[in-house]
């Protein structure tokens, strides 16, 4: 809650006293001139607030008990009541809809929604809110969809109104916050006249986002790889949750082409109003299920904005994003249900937050003591995909570790945790009939429950497999038992051995590090070492800016041509275009940048 400094709270209560602010001098006043008396008096800081908390008592009938309580509110007696968006906005109905300049009240429409705005926006926002607000009234009064069931045209009525207001006042305040070029160039030298380093600094922030982008970019992967454990329940029986994969699948593709068509932004509102007029959508925001998120693979968008080379970008964003969001919703809608049915009380709120984990972490999001809605940060620019290493830790080990999991939220994770193990065996059981070679089951090799075929390595696992080979070679050591990993000759060698260049744990564990660093992160290693990952190849520019800038649907559509006994080029391609995580190399020299060994 805002309140005036001490100081001048007092110095507030003295000027009332005295008679120096008064109900009549303060109603006398316009807008303007209320905040630069405040201002004068209280700080120009203040002023605004000041301001828009005695203008929200102008509207009230009773104009000096108003005065009253915004008196009490400035000098930090009272706490503020917390209002929905929508639902201020029509109370500020008189605010909104001005007759005159004077009457127009902006400090108090500045203050509620976040922005500056004209007497026309005003009134558009006001439009919209009442839209809402009718379609919310008559989607109440109707039916309401069931599990896996379409949503109503009530519904869907309410979806889309709730989601153009929304989309009105977002772009509003991006508005307000961007300004005019010459102002975006004037702030911007400010602020690097008073700090040089900000200009390093976002520069590498710029080129860690951007490169990150570009790597994971041009193709449709959210499906097979953060999506995979969906499917992996689904072909185990699961019957809910292999269509709720499915319908995403279809969905993904759906995107895909919309927003190759210019529809990228129709398509993903309508997907948001199918989700916000859910009758389960506020139990998922208090869940923290990830429906409305920056994804990770995904934190900068600048390339989407390049003319017609541009949309390519936009549609696997929009793929992957749409697709994260659509599953996340419809397992969170599946763990709803079956905590109603065992009597799980979703009124408390430990109960939904164990949910929320479960059903981000199975959906290839995971929280790194953060909220799930909040950016990536930092740590994105360092490694890469650090949820989703963290959302397969916490679905192998079954929750155990995850502080927010209930008895129910463990005990559907260990169903979970069941069903993935089984699934990835009978896929490679399958293959291994096909070819008895193609499947290596030694979970201390680097080609562990992986399907090769010539010199291409299928990872069915979306590289969870990963965490499994590092703790399959690391945990003997922790027992004082001797510790070995299996070489791509198919000889053990022990680690620890005490020989001159054998590898030690803290080795292995080091190389587990460096092979998760993102894009940028990576090159700035390789100059460092001389070389870059996987490779006898030394840093260059034109090796950086592959590195950096190659979208890997690209860079493996090059190592399956360039290797002669590759795997079928159009399958290979085709499979990894979907989150099947491919590797091409043969003997010890590999020659791509993952970030799976």
């Amino acid at each position: 809650m805002w309140c005036l400094p001490t100081h001048l709270a007092d110095k507030f209560l003295d000027m009332l006293k005295s008679g120096a602010i008064s109900p009549e001098k303060m109603l006398d006043m316009t807008s303007a001139q209320r905040r630069d008396f405040f201002g004068e008096h209280f700080g120009e800081e203040n002023a605004p607030r000041m301001n828009a908390l005695l203008e929200s008592k102008l509207i009230l009938k009773d104009q000096q008990r108003g005065m009253v309580t915004w008196a009490k509110k400035v000098s930090g007696l009272t706490e503020p009541a917390k209002r929905d968006l929508v639902s201020r906005v029509n109370k500020m109905e008189d605010v909104l809809t001005p007759e005159t300049e004077d009457a127009f009240l902006e400090d108090l429409a500045a203050h509620a929604l976040g922005v500056s705005v004209t007497m026309q926006e005003a009134g558009n926002i006001t439009a919209l809110a009442q839209q809402v607000e009718t379609t919310r009234d008559a989607m109440d009064k109707g039916p309401r969809r069931g599990l896996n069931e379409a949503p109503t045209k009530t519904e869907l009525d309410y979806g889309r109104t709730a989601v153009a207001f929304d989309n009105y006042v977002t772009s509003l305040k991006l508005a307000g916050e961007k300004g005019s070029i010459g102002q975006q160039v004037s702030d911007a030298t400010a602020r690097y006249m008073e700090n040089p380093f900000r200009i390093l600094s976002d520069g590498l922030k710029f080129l860690a986002e951007s490169s990150r982008e570009l790597r994971t970019t041009l193709d449709n992967s959210y499906i097979g790889k953060q999506g995979r454990n969906l499917f992996f329940k689904g072909i185990t029986g699961e019957f809910s949750a292999g269509k709720a994969w499915l319908d995403t699948f279809v969905r993904s593709h759906k995107i895909l082409w919309e927003t190759m068509k210019g529809n990228g932004r129709q398509i993903m509102d309508e997907l948001r109003a199918e989700i916000v007029s859910d009758p389960d959508y506020d139990l998922m925001r208090k869940a923290r299920v990830a429906i409305s998120v920056v994804e990770e693979e995904t934190p900068a968008s600048w390339a989407e904005d390049l003319p017609w080379l541009g949309r390519p970008f936009s549609a696997s964003h929009n793929a992957f994003t749409g697709s994260a969001h659509m599953l996340r919703y419809r397992t969170a809608k599946y763990y709803f249900q079956k905590a109603r049915q065992v009597g799980t009380d979703l009124t408390d709120s430990e109960q939904l937050e164990g949910i929320g984990s479960l059903v981000n972490a199975l959906t290839g999001r995971g929280e790194l003591g953060r909220r799930a809605g909040q950016d990536p940060g930092l740590l994105n620019n360092v490694f890469f995909s650090p949820r989703l290493l963290k959302a397969d830790f916490d679905t192998l080990t079954a929750h155990v570790f995850d502080r927010r999991a209930t008895p129910f939220v463990r005990r559907e994770a260990a169903k979970n945790l069941m069903r993935i193990i089984v699934a990835q065996a009978l896929i490679l059981a399958l293959a291994d009939l096909i070819d008895d070679d193609a499947v290596e089951w030694d979970p201390r090799s680097a080609d562990a429950f992986k399907i090769r075929i010539g010199n291409t390595r299928f990872d069915v696992g979306g590289g969870a497999g990963v965490l499994v080979r590092l703790a399959a070679r690391l945990a003997p050591l922790i027992v004082n038992k001797d510790a070995k990993i299996k070489t791509s000759s198919g000889k053990l060698v022990k680690i620890n051995s005490g020989e001159y260049g054998r590898r030690t744990g803290l080795d292995l564990f080091e190389q587990f590090l460096e092979n998760k660093a993102a894009p940028a992160m990576s090159v700035f290693m390789a100059h460092l070492q001389g070389t870059y990952r996987f490779t006898d190849e030394k840093p260059s520019v034109a090796g950086d800016i592959r590195e950096l800038y190659l979208p890997l649907s690209l860079d493996n559509l090059r190592e399956l041509h360039d290797d002669e006994e590759s795997a079928n080029m159009l399958v290979a391609a085709l499979m990894d275009a979907e989150g099947v995580f491919t590797q091409t190399y043969a003997g010890k020299k590999k020659i791509k940048h993952t970030p799976l060994e």
